[in-house]
């Protein structure tokens, strides 16, 4: 099976270090993407929860910073998760893509909300999640 090829790397250390990677991104929207290896799995052999809600909160948190002017503000005025609210539909398993895609709803001066899913490779939804973050003052 040949895997469509992921674009590149976050510049986030955590998503970094998990191997997500940037496949897609436009104005309050992004998809990231991963190949799920053994270092992603629960005890059970699954895709542990944790790998799919990071996917989610990266992709919420890089598509909001796509509406407030780039990383250089995002440094100055940072935009915290506080809450995510994740519902668990499916598993996956070493080997498979998942695909992440976020999307800002509504952006105010002091919050923004989003949602995120997290698809396999064969479409099987797996994840999804409702998250709001407060957007700090600049400093």
């Amino acid at each position: 099976m040949e895997r469509p090829p992921l674009e590149r790397e976050l510049e986030a250390p955590f998503a970094s270090f998990i191997r997500v990677r940037l496949v897609e991104e436009e104005k309050g929207r992004v998809r990231l993407a991963l190949v799920a290896d053994r270092e992603h799995l629960d005890r059970w052999g699954r895709v542990h929860s944790g790998v799919l809600a990071t996917m989610m909160d990266s992709t919420l948190g890089r598509a909001l910073t796509t509406l407030r002017g780039g990383p250089e503000v995002r440094r100055r005025s940072p935009h915290p998760t506080i809450a995510m609210s994740v519902v668990f539909y499916d598993t996956a398993r070493a080997g498979e893509r998942l695909e992440a895609e976020g999307r800002v709803v509504a952006l105010h001066a002091d919050r923004a909300y989003g949602e995120a899913e997290v698809r396999c490779g064969d479409g099987r939804l797996l994840a999804r999640a409702d998250m709001v973050f407060a957007i700090v003052k600049e400093r």
